[in-house]
C-alpha cells in the first residue's frame, strides 16, 4: 500500500509474508547474480537507489535498497573471497565507522543510533570496499549501467506521482514520492555530473538522453543549492579533466554551466530566502556544540535540542523547530548528531580521496560528483540518507579504481 509520511513523502509498505517473500526472492536473485557477475550485482545496486523508499519489516525495519545491496555484499564476498583496497583507505574507513559507532555507544539511545549507523556508515563503507576489489578486476562500466537505471527509475516514479497529482510541494516545486524537494536536487546532480564526465563515448544517446531528464528534474525541483553545486561540480569536472574532453564537449559543458548559471539567477527572484531559517538552525548548532563539544546532540538527536531551547518563542516552536531535523550543513551534522571524531574522520576520509585521485582512472567524474556533494553540503545533508550514503560511496569508488579493465 501507499502511505503519506512526513509531507509529500510517500513509501511503499510491503507487510507479513508477502514481504519475507518479496524480499527473499529479491535477495536471492540478487545474490545468485552478484556471485555469478559481481559488477553486474554492483550495477543493481545502484540501479535500486530509489528503493529505499520501499520498506518492510523482517524482524528489522528494513528497505528494499538494503536487501539488495547485502545480496550483492554476500554473493560478491562468496565468490572474491577476499578484498584489496589502498591502506590509506583502510585507516580512513576504520577511523569513520569507529568514531561514528562511538557516537551510537555514548548516546542516549543506542539501539535507534544503530540503526541510523548501519544505514549511514557500514552498509555504503562495505559496498565501497567490496565494489573497488570487484572493479580492480573487470571493466566499471557497469557503475554507468548502473546509475543512468537510477535516474530513469527516479523520473519514471516521479511521473507516475505527477499522473497522481501529488507530486508538487505547497510551494509549487517538484518532489515526486520524496519528502522534500531538494532530495530531488540531492541525488540527481552527483548522478548527472558522473554519467557526463565519464571518460568514454559507451552509451552516448542514453547519456544526452540523461542530461534532458536530468535538466527537467531540476528544473522542477527548483533547488538552488542544487544548481551552484552542478555548476561548481561541472567546473571542477572540466579542469580535472580539459586535456581528456573533446572540444566539442568542452564547449557544450560550458554552455551548459552557463546555462545552469542564469537558471539560478532566474530562481533568485521572488523567492523567499532560505538562508534565514537555515541561519536559526547553524546558530542552534552552534549551541548544541558549545554544550557538548565532543559530541553534542547525538544520532538524530538534534530536533529534539532544538525544541527544548526554544520552547519559550512560540515563533521558533511554531515555524522552525517541527522542520529541523538536522543543522542543513553536512559539517554541522556531522558534528552536532555524530561528534567531533567523525567529522575529523570525514576529512582524512576526504583528504585520501584527494590523494587517490592522482592514479585514478576516472579522476574527472569522481572530482566533479564529490565537489557538488560538498557543495551542496554548505546548506543541506547530501551523505547522511540511504541512497545519498551509495552515491558518497561510488564518488568514492570512481576514485580508487585506479585503471580500466576488460570486461
Amino acid at each position: 500500500m501507499v502511505e503519506r509520511v512526513l509531507g509529500v513523502e510517500q513509501t511503499i509498505t510491503i507487510d507479513g509474508g508477502l514481504a519475507w517473500a518479496i524480499l527473499f526472492l529479491v535477495a536471492g536473485a540478487v545474490a545468485l547474480l552478484s556471485y555469478k557477475r559481481p559488477h553486474l550485482g554492483a550495477a543493481v545496486v545502484l540501479a535500486a537507489l530509489p528503493f529505499y523508499q520501499v520498506r518492510g519489516t523482517v524482524g528489522i525495519p528494513t528497505t528494499l535498497l538494503e536487501v539488495v545491496l547485502w545480496a550483492f555484499l554476500i554473493g560478491a564476498l562468496l565468490r572474491l573471497q577476499r578484498v584489496s583496497i589502498s591502506r590509506w583507505y583502510v585507516y580512513a574507513l576504520a577511523a569513520w565507522l569507529a568514531a561514528s559507532l562511538l557516537a551510537v555507544v555514548v548516546s542516549g539511545d543506542i539501539r535507534a543510533g544503530l540503526g541510523l549507523w548501519r544505514a549511514f556508515f557500514l552498509e555504503p563503507a562495505l559496498f565501497f570496499v567490496v565494489a573497488t576489489t570487484v572493479f580492480a578486476r573487470r571493466s566499471a562500466r557497469t557503475i554507468l549501467y548502473g546509475l543512468l537505471a537510477a535516474l530513469f527509475v527516479t523520473a519514471f516514479w516521479i511521473l507516475l506521482t505527477m499522473l497522481q497529482g501529488t507530486a508538487f510541494t505547497y510551494d509549487d516545486r517538484l518532489a515526486g514520492p520524496f519528502q522534500s524537494a531538494n532530495f530531488v536536487a540531492l541525488l540527481v546532480v552527483p548522478l548527472i555530473l558522473i554519467v557526463a564526465f565519464w571518460p568514454k563515448r559507451e552509451l552516448l544517446w542514453a547519456r544526452i538522453t540523461a542530461g534532458a531528464v536530468a535538466a527537467a528534474l531540476l528544473a522542477g525541483c527548483q533547488s538552488r543549492g542544487g544548481l551552484i553545486a552542478l555548476a561548481a561540480g561541472g567546473a571542477v569536472g572540466i579542469f580535472v579533466g580539459w586535456k581528456a574532453l573533446g572540444a566539442r564537449l568542452r564547449l557544450g559543458l560550458i554552455g551548459a554551466l552557463i546555462l545552469i548559471v542564469s537558471i539560478f539567477s532566474v530562481l533568485m527572484v521572488g523567492r523567499d530566502d532560505p538562508h534565514a531559517t537555515r541561519k536559526i538552525l547553524w546558530e542552534q548548532a552552534a549551541q548544541s556544540i558549545k554544550e557538548n563539544p565532543l559530541f553534542a546532540d547525538g544520532p538524530a538527536g538534534f530536533q529534539a535540542a532544538v525544541t527544548r531551547r526554544v520552547k519559550d518563542d512560540n515563533y521558533l516552536l511554531q515555524y522552525v523547530a517541527p522542520f529541523a531535523p538536522n543543522p542543513h550543513n553536512i559539517f554541522l551534522v556531522l558534528w552536532v548528531e555524530w561528534g567531533v571524531f567523525t567529522l575529523a574522520a570525514f576529512l582524512l576520509l576526504l583528504g585520501v580521496f584527494l590523494r587517490s585521485l592522482r592514479g585514478s582512472a576516472f579522476p574527472a567524474a569522481a572530482a566533479a560528483a564529490m565537489t557538488a556533494i560538498l557543495v551542496h553540503g554548505l546548506v543541506d545533508t547530501p551523505i547522511l540518507k540511504n541512497d545519498l550514503a551509495l552515491i558518497f560511496a561510488t564518488a568514492l569508488l570512481l576514485g580508487a579504481i585506479r585503471s580500466e579493465r576488460r570486461a
